[in-house]
């Protein structure tokens, strides 16, 4: 679970394909009301706490780069706030790339609070945190970027 059925033993950048992995499931899902996608994206946060935690014990490593769950849970937030704050955008190719790049740049360079969660909050908590909360800029940066360009 933690790995995403496999996907974050690539090996070459397994934190990415976990993000794109999210990006098909995000076409699919959006015409599903915000609440429910927020049902089980917190559904999958707590999963993926367990499962987190439950892998860094087995590989003796907290945030083990084979985690990816937190990326896909991120990835998917980032879209749903998003599309929250823009009430005129459907999501479509380009909107999907300009999230996955904004999540991917949080998630990556982790400015404050995003660090703060990285280096404090151990654990499964402290994997699924600081990635849930790079989804907050990246998606208010993404609603930015998609609402200007559409303007």
């Amino acid at each position: 679970m933690a790995t995403c059925g496999g996907v974050g033993l690539s090996p070459h950048a397994p934190g990415t394909v976990g993000s794109a992995l999210a990006l098909p499931l995000i076409f699919i899902v959006l015409p599903v009301s915000l609440e429910l996608q927020l049902v089980v994206l917190l559904a999958l946060f707590v999963i993926g706490v367990w499962a987190s935690e439950r892998r860094g014990q087995q590989l003796q490593q907290d945030d083990a780069s084979s985690i990816v769950i937190d990326e896909f849970v991120g990835q998917w937030l980032t879209a749903a706030i998003a599309l929250t704050l823009l009430t005129t955008v459907q999501a479509s190719s380009m909107f999907l790339l300009v999230a996955f790049v904004c999540f991917r740049l949080f998630d990556i360079a982790k400015p404050w609070p995003i660090s703060w969660c990285d280096r404090s909050v151990k654990g499964g908590l402290g994997v699924m945190l600081d990635d849930a909360v790079a989804a907050v800029p990246a998606g208010i940066l993404t609603a930015l970027i998609v609402g200007f360009a559409a303007s």
